[in-house]
């Protein structure tokens, strides 16, 4: 203490001057070094470029002051800039962080971006520098609130954080159980923890610290550090200019670790207040204290004899509380505990989409109940104290699931899956899959804990699929038939006409040959004449029944008027309207597996209402609009419901409509049909359509 107050207030200075940087020094200089850039990047750097770099308030690393940005990265661009002849422009934005980034993956500007984390998913769209800056993560709370140790105590808790950063990634995907808040901003964040909007926060220890030291948060402290590593800053910069990228790590291997400092000195160095001097304290001291030192003195002596008799008293008095002391800190420790136990436990069930309960045994009475998510309707209070028969459809099943229970628990298992029809408080009796687990005192039964999973969506899936499976198989082998039935009937027509024509064509020629005079022989080649033209007019009839020629030569409209014509107007004597108002360029781009799939589907509908409409007029409506071709089939027949149709497809005009469907389904588009009983139908084919190439 003598050496300490023999050193002077000007020594003092002298050794804080040579230890902690003085604020007059604080501005350096260094020394231009250029970087060796190779041709590529020289070729860039004649282009003349001005990088664009989005500046910001983040302290320390960046903030305004008096309408200029400074602070650590501004120096680092400097430097870069300095050593490399990159030219920059510093833009403040309006624009959210979250919005730039967006921008410059797109190529939209920024060109550069500051303190960004180097994350995976972000490397697609933009390429990053080394790092420059490296900071721990740590969690922030407010200086009142409960211990928190790790990222683990933090379960149930609110935690700020902003959009779009790898923490609010990570927190999202690794630990659901921890609430989130979310912000466009850090500072935003760190407000909504010292206002007690959320609990906690989790950021970078430089910039967070700052920003409390800065705005006066007070109330707000460091707790623990987290599990996600040191928060590490890198510059991104717009991918098409790998040059820059490569310009940028060069110019920063330049800058030396003393640079560094100095530049992390310039910003974050400590003030220190030296306050009251000890010399100072003891003058101060002795000069009042001899006066206080006399009374001090006589009330010590007033007071010596009462001391004894409270001595004694607060022996025993300690006693006593010593032991209450320890009582009580037991009671809260396991009442503490106990309550955090039940704010697990329903925080964990209120965050399930089932039903839990937990049953007494061999009552089968209801102690506690969670269904947050209303899977059988009934709140807490309306459970609690009944026996569990008011959940199942009758007394039968009520008791039956008791006896599998029962079983259950004979066979030594822990836990039991089964499917089980409930009821619900409305009446509606529904398909549930229940997982029970026992627990047994001495060997004994005495609670059931059940969940409680509402399965009636997943067994009306499982329908649908098992179903439209059927459907399909039946569909193949009515494809089969069917094309086995268009084989023997293409066969019995080529033979029937084609091959008995082109038999009697032969047998004619051959008559030329022997004919006697000319006029036998004119007679006969006219004969032969008519006999190709019936075979010309059978080939040409088949091969319109395979794939209709107008369909690949002009086009859909021309092909679906000529059959809606000839093969539905003319041959069944039904009255038929067709329009067509898909214009010339659409009609011309149109692929031609669409118009074939449209023209199969328009021939299935026509085939349909003559089988089954017993209507007087038919008629084809084909439009475009909005990238989409609709083709619409209307008849005046009978009609019938859509709706009426069994799993199997048997009824609703069988396959054919399925077939439709299918194929429809299969080129990304629809079909609906629209019908009543006496009242027609409106059948609607509709698919999206672009370039040819599409």
């Amino acid at each position: 203490d003598k050496g300490f107050e023999a050193i002077t207030n000007d020594e003092l200075v002298e050794i804080e001057k040579h230890w902690v940087l003085a604020p007059e020094k604080r501005y350096y200089k260094l020394p231009a070094q250029l970087v060796s850039l190779s041709e590529e990047e020289q070729v860039w750097l004649t282009q003349n470029h001005t990088v664009r770099a989005r500046v910001g308030n983040f302290p320390p690393y960046m903030i305004f002051k008096e309408d200029e940005i400074t602070e650590i990265v501004i120096d680092y661009l400097n430097l870069i800039a300095q050593r490399s002849g990159v030219r920059f422009e510093f833009v403040s934005e309006t624009r959210s962080w979250q919005e730039a980034l967006k921008s410059l993956m797109n190529l939209q500007g920024p060109d550069l971006m500051t303190s960004l984390s180097p994350m995976a998913e972000r490397e697609p769209y933009m390429d990053f520098s080394e790092p420059y800056m490296i900071s721990p993560r740590m969690i922030f709370i407010r200086t009142e609130a409960e211990f928190i140790s790790s990222i683990d105590d933090l379960s149930g808790r609110t935690l700020a954080v902003p959009y779009g950063t790898l923490v609010h990634e990570r927190i999202e995907k690794e630990y659901p159980d921890i609430g989130l808040l979310v912000y466009d901003t850090d500072l935003k964040s760190i407000e909504a923890v010292s206002t007690g909007r959320a609990d906690a926060y989790i950021g970078n220890l430089i910039n967070t610290s700052c920003e409390i030291l800065l705005r006066g948060l007070t109330n707000l402290k460091v707790a623990a550090p987290t599990p996600f590593g040191d928060d590490v800053y890198v510059f991104g910069i717009r991918r098409d200019w790998p040059e820059l990228s490569s310009i940028i790590n060069k110019a920063l291997d330049t800058i030396t670790p003393a640079e560094k400092m100095a530049i992390r000195k310039k910003y974050m160095s400590i003030k220190y207040e030296h306050g009251i001097r000890i010399k100072d304290v003891l003058k101060w001291g002795l000069g009042f204290g001899g006066g206080a030192f006399l009374i001090i003195l006589l009330i010590v002596f007033w007071n010596r004899s009462l001391a004894t008799k409270v001595r004694e008293r607060t022996v025993e008095l300690e006693g006593s509380n010593k032991a209450l002391k320890g009582e009580v800190t037991e009671r809260t420790k396991a009442e503490n505990e106990l309550h955090e136990s039940r704010d697990y436990l329903k925080n964990l069930t209120d965050s399930m989409p089932d039903a839990v309960f937990a049953v007494r045994m061999p009552e089968r009475t209801i102690e506690w109940a969670n269904d947050t998510f209303k899977v059988l309707g009934y709140d807490t209070e309306e459970c609690i104290g009944r026996t569990t028969e008011f959940l199942y459809p009758s007394s039968n099943d009520y008791i039956a699931f008791g006896n599998k229970i029962a079983r259950a628990v004979a066979e030594g298992k822990e836990v039991f899956h089964i499917e089980q029809m409930l009821r619900n408080k409305s009446g509606d009796v529904f398909p549930a899959e229940i997982t029970s687990s026992f627990f047994k005192t001495n060997r004994e039964l005495v609670r059931v804990t059940s969940i409680v999973k509402n399965i009636a969506e997943r067994r009306q899936r499982e329908q649908q699929l098992e179903e439209y499976q059927h459907r399909l198989k039946a569909l193949a082998s009515q494809l089969t038939i069917a094309e086995e039935r268009e084989r023997r009937s293409l066969a019995a027509d080529l033979h029937d006409h084609v091959g008995h024509s082109l038999a009697l064509a032969r047998m004619q020629l051959n008559g030329i040959l022997e004919a006697q005079s000319e006029l036998e022989r004119n007679m006969l080649v006219k004969d032969v004449s008519h006999i190709l033209l019936k075979s010309f007019q059978d080939t040409r009839s088949l091969i319109f029944e395979l794939s209709s020629p107008t369909l690949n030569e002009i086009g859909l409209g021309a092909a679906v008027s000529e059959w809606l014509e000839e093969h539905v107007g003319k041959r069944y004597g039904l009255k038929t309207e067709f329009i067509d108002e898909i214009d010339e360029k659409l009609r011309k781009t149109l692929d031609d597996n669409v118009r074939a799939v449209l023209f199969r589907n328009v021939r299935e509908l026509f085939t349909n209402v003559i089988k089954h409409a017993k209507a007087e007029k038919v008629s084809c409506h084909l439009k475009a609009g909005d990238g989409m071709v609709t083709v619409i089939v209307e008849d005046d027949g009978v009609g019938f419901d859509p709706q009426a149709t069994t799993p199997s497809g048997e009824e609703k005009g069988g396959y054919g409509l399925f077939s439709i469907q299918e194929r429809m389904t299969d080129l990304g588009g629809s079909f609906d049909i629209q019908s009543e009983p006496g009242k027609g139908c409106k059948a609607v084919l509709t698919l999206p359509v672009g370039t040819s190439k599409d």
